[in-house]
């Protein structure tokens, strides 16, 4: 059965990858293997915050389509 990442063994899939890229997983590392809460859907780009309690703030910034981008 070929299996992609999301389907089972997503943290095994992970602490795989990142040991193969030089990074590997190390004790204290948090890994979040399911959605906090309802997907957002992202139309045209912009700025985008999470904040965790106990965990931290991501930021991301998500650059609009363009006709060269498709």
């Amino acid at each position: 059965m070929n299996r992609r990442p999301y389907q089972s063994g997503g943290p095994t899939w992970l602490a795989r990858e990142l040991a193969r890229r030089g990074r590997p997983l190390c004790a204290g590392d948090v890994v979040m293997s399911g959605a906090l809460g309802p997907m957002a859907e992202i139309t045209d780009g912009g700025r985008y915050r999470l904040e965790l309690d106990g965990l931290g703030t991501v930021e991301a910034r998500i650059e609009p389509r363009t006709e060269e981008s498709v």
